[in-house]
């Protein structure tokens, strides 16, 4: 994210799932079919204890709970 130039936030994740989750099979401004477009999003949750991982993970799939994927460090708190 950082390298990309966005915040690794709740927030800015959020955005970039729902951006994601929007691109459709045609571009509206083209009568050109586009080859990709985003049927799930997948990211990391993070936290210091598994209690603020599961906050931190069900906030990121707010968006979109059947699209959006939380991935969960192996840890001893992500594997709690």
């Amino acid at each position: 994210l950082e390298r990309a130039g966005h915040q690794c936030t709740i927030q800015s994740v959020q955005s970039l799932a729902t951006r994601a989750l929007s691109l459709s099979d045609v571009d509206a401004g083209s009568k050109r079919q586009q080859h990709y477009y985003c049927k799930e999003f997948m990211c990391q949750s993070w936290g210091s204890t598994s209690e603020e991982m599961y906050k931190n993970g069900m906030a990121l799939s707010e968006v979109d709970r059947e699209k959006v994927v939380i991935k969960v460090p192996v840890t001893a708190e992500g594997t709690v």
